[in-house]
C-alpha cells in the first residue's frame, strides 16, 4: 500500500510505527514522487516496438479471460469453504449453472465466431 502526502511533509523515518488505521505501510511517497509519473506522455512511433498481428493479440486476450474466470472461480470455492456452512454452499450443488451463472450465455470461442456475432 501506499501512501502519499501532501507537498511539503516529510517522509516517516524506517524507526518510525508505519499504520494507518490498522493497515501497514510498506512504502511512502510524497507529491513530488508521483508528479512525473502523472505528467509523462506515453510516446509511441513506428518500430520501437515489434507488431503483434490482431490474432495473437485476440488469442492472449482469450487465455488471460480463461485464466481470470479459472481464478475467479477458485477464489470463490475457497471463501464458500471458508465462510458459508456445506449445507448452504452454492458449489455442492450438482447443477451446470451452479459453476458460473453466465455459463449459459452464448458467447464466441474463437476469432471466427466473434467476428460472425459482431457483425450481426
Amino acid at each position: 500500500m501506499l501512501l502519499f502526502l501532501d507537498k511539503g511533509e516529510e517522509k516517516e523515518s524506517p524507526e518510525e510505527d508505519h499504520t494507518y488505521e490498522g493497515l501497514e505501510v510498506e512504502q511512502m511517497a510524497t507529491y513530488e514522487d508521483i508528479t512525473p509519473f502523472r505528467d509523462m506522455k506515453a510516446k509511441w512511433t513506428v518500430g520501437e516496438h515489434p507488431a503483434m498481428p490482431l490474432s495473437n493479440l485476440f488469442a492472449n486476450a482469450v487465455l488471460r479471460a480463461q485464466h481470470l474466470h479459472l481464478l475467479a472461480a477458485e477464489t470463490y470455492k475457497e471463501f464458500e469453504r471458508t465462510y458459508i456452512p456445506e449445507d448452504q454452499r452454492h458449489a455442492n450443488k450438482n447443477s451446470q449453472a451452479a459453476f458460473c451463472y453466465s455459463e449459459t450465455i452464448p458467447a464466441p470461442t474463437g476469432k471466427d465466431d466473434a467476428q460472425q456475432k459482431s457483425d450481426v
